[in-house]
């Protein structure tokens, strides 16, 4: 506990003189053209902008501050050139293994990615909206997102969308929708993202309409509650390798409550009176993916990692529900941008 609570400070204390500047957000994605009083014009991305001054970096990544007084306009470029790539590669760097920053990306920005499950399309309409798809090579989970972003500070993003995902009979009908909202922070090369939500799942379940032996099974939907959280870690280790840690959480719903009428065949089987090998609940439990990775760049967008995923829940059916995976679960994964 008192590690955790270690590690908490610690993280804390890194972002505060991020989160310390009171700055006007600025659009760090596109090119301007500051017009400064003397006719002089200055073309780069401004990071921050101040009742005092501005800083802009120019396209040879050179940082320079303005003061305001100096500068008589702003206005966008409109130009894609190749600093606006290099922007979508430095972007780029706050992605994880499966879920989502709410850092923008220049519109129009497209990322695909292979991995041994599957294959994932990220597409960015406009610089701050986003949609997802996700699926694997066996058609099932479909897995759909969408986030809209909004800027709280120069190192600060809010995104609000949400997550609706199909197990399809591989998981028995799963199905999970929730929306969510995501809080990302950058200082320097490092980004955490942190993700809430709640919303419902739909198990599938093999129910009786009596606590009888003799009756036919057949399957039911049970629908509850559920709690969605999701961590994602992007940490610089060197010049173009990263550490990644994405972990998410679909929350227990305890024991859920069958529809009226249907019993579901316990594990136990009572020899004296078999009908108390019945019940008229379903107990849930909670769904955790945890996925530390290592990931090479090779150029602005992109890349490919290689890391192990822990699993411990029902969503996959496996036959312990209660404990993790006996084998951590390769994940491999290569994206490029489109």
């Amino acid at each position: 506990m008192r590690t955790g609570l270690l590690v908490v400070i610690f993280l804390v204390g890194a972002f505060m003189p991020s989160l310390a500047q009171q700055t006007e957000w600025t659009d760090t994605v596109r090119i301007f053209d500051v017009e400064r009083h003397d006719g002089s014009i200055i073309r780069g991305r401004v990071i921050s902008s101040n009742a005092r001054e501005l800083t802009v970096v120019l396209t040879d990544q050179t940082r320079l501050v303005l003061p305001k007084h100096l500068v008589r306009s702003i206005s966008a470029t409109g130009q894609q050139s190749a600093s606006d790539q290099r922007t979508a590669g430095e972007v780029q760097t706050a992605t994880y293994v499966l879920t989502s920053s709410a850092m923008p990306m220049p519109k129009g920005t497209s990322t695909l990615q292979f991995n041994l499950a599957g294959m994932a399309l990220e597409a960015f309409p406009t610089e701050r909206l986003s949609v997802g798809l996700l699926a694997s090579w066996f058609s099932a989970p479909i897995v759909a997102t969408a986030m809209y972003r909004m800027p709280l500070g120069d190192n600060l993003w809010l995104g609000a969308g949400g997550i609706v995902g199909w197990g399809g009979s591989l998981a028995d009908r799963n199905f999970l929708a929730a929306p969510t909202l995501t809080l990302s922070m950058t200082s320097g090369s490092t980004n955490i993202s942190l993700t809430g939500g709640f919303g419902l799942t739909s198990l599938a379940v093999e129910t009786y309409s009596a606590p009888d032996f003799s009756e036919r099974p057949e399957t039911s939907q049970v629908t509850s509650p559920r709690a969605y959280l999701a961590l994602g870690v992007s940490m610089k280790l060197a010049r173009n390798v990263r550490l990644i840690l994405d972990a998410f959480m679909i929350s227990s719903s305890g024991s859920v409550l069958l529809p009226d009428g249907r019993w579901r065949r316990t594990d136990y089987y009572d020899y004296y009176d078999p009908s108390q090998s019945f019940s008229r609940t379903y107990a849930t439990y909670s769904n955790i993916f945890i996925i530390p990775a290592i990931r090479w760049e090779f150029g602005a967008s992109s890349y490919w990692q290689f890391g192990f995923a822990g699993y411990k829940g029902n969503l996959l059916n496996l036959e312990d529900n209660s404990n993790w995976s006996p084998l951590p679960i390769p994940v491999v994964q290569w994206v490029i941008g489109l």
